[in-house]
Parts: C-alpha cells; sequence; structure tokens
C-alpha cells in the first residue's frame, strides 16, 4: 500500500511515535545486571550492628547465623578476668522502618512464626527478640521464655500460622541490657547446677 500523504506528515508520525515510545521507555524501571541490595537487607545489617556494638563494649562477642532458622545472633559471654563462660545468649533480630505503636506510644507489636515459637519455649539458654527501629536508631527487648511463661498477654492463636507479641518501647538495647542478658543466663545455670550424666554407647565409640 503507497503512503501517499506529503512527506511533511508521514515525518510528523514517526517523531510523534519515537517520542511515544521513548516516555514508555521512561516509565519503566531500570532493570540492573548486578545484584540488588535491598532495604530488607539493609537494615538487617544496620539492627546486627547496633545490638553487636553493645555485646563487644560489655566485653563478649557475638556470631552471626546467616541461615535463620529462629536465631540471629549467638553470644557467648567472658568474667572479668577474660575466662570464656559456659551457655550461651540467643538473639532473634528484627528491623523496621515504621514501628507499631500502640495508642499508649509505649507498646510495639510484632508478628512471630508460631514455629519460632515451638523453637524458642524448647530452648533452655535465654532467647532474646530485639526490634531495631531505624528512624529513632534504637532497639527494644524482650526475655521470650518470660513472655511464654509468665506475660497475661502471651495467647496461642489455633488454625494460625503467626501470634503477635508485645514489647516496651523503654526495655532499650544498652550496655546495661546485654548484662542483664548475661544474668538471665547465670540464673538458668543455677538451676541446672545438679550433675547431668552423658551416656554413650560401646557401639558409638
Amino acid at each position: 500500500m503507497v503512503d501517499d500523504r506529503p512527506n511533511g506528515m508521514r515525518q510528523a508520525r514517526r517523531n510523534n511515535k519515537i517520542a511515544s515510545l521513548r516516555a514508555d521507555a521512561g516509565t519503566q524501571p531500570e532493570v540492573s545486571p548486578h545484584k540488588i541490595r535491598e532495604r530488607k537487607h539493609v537494615i538487617a545489617d544496620l539492627s546486627e550492628n547496633h545490638v553487636e556494638r553493645f555485646i563487644l563494649l560489655e566485653g563478649h562477642t557475638s556470631q552471626s547465623i546467616r541461615r535463620d532458622y529462629g536465631y540471629d545472633l549467638v553470644v557467648t559471654t567472658f568474667a572479668a578476668n577474660g575466662a570464656q563462660e559456659n551457655g550461651n545468649i540467643y538473639i532473634q533480630l528484627k528491623a523496621t522502618d515504621q514501628l507499631r505503636l500502640h495508642d499508649d506510644g509505649e507498646t510495639i507489636a510484632h508478628s512471630i512464626s508460631l514455629k519460632d515459637v515451638e523453637t524458642w519455649r524448647r530452648e533452655i539458654m535465654p532467647v532474646i527478640f530485639i526490634v531495631y527501629n531505624t528512624k529513632a536508631d534504637e532497639a527494644s527487648w524482650l526475655y521470650l521464655q518470660d513472655y511464654f511463661e509468665n506475660s497475661p498477654l502471651f495467647r496461642i492463636p489455633e488454625q494460625q500460622s503467626t501470634m503477635t507479641i508485645y514489647l516496651l518501647r523503654h526495655n532499650i538495647i544498652d550496655r546495661q541490657a546485654i548484662a542483664r542478658f548475661r544474668r538471665f543466663k547465670e540464673d538458668v545455670q543455677k538451676q541446672l547446677s545438679g550433675v547431668v550424666r552423658h551416656h554413650a554407647q560401646d557401639n558409638d565409640l
């Protein structure tokens, strides 16, 4: 089919089509050939850095767990003379740009998996749940086993995979908090002061 329109009209049509294609291209997100560091990864690292600093200031160490099975950090404590102490403190970290606060402005609500709840309830050593607030650059903590055993707010819902726990915002992570976690561990170990015997069958040697 022969286009018998004047050359000026044909050129204008081409220009309009090119402009339209360019506009459409501008609305599409740029695709990077490289891996993208998402915001959730950034704030996760910030939360770990925030907590680990206070652990180190108290003279202890922490090991990051890259595969998250309910724990993000394992804390090893040391005595004043530098001697390593038995037992560990387990920490679950959550970081957020939008802190969920109740009307009182003090209570933090956070959703957790019931599978994790079962893991934490069976753990003997202290498990500390920490929510890091990126906007305030502060973190609040909750001693999970104490919450499960003593809080009237703790209820395991039926036929659900998650539940909500509640933290007090003023329970701030600082050096004093880390020292308290160490005392929690010591209190547990005092209750385990009885003799524990380990047995291995001959065919296991």
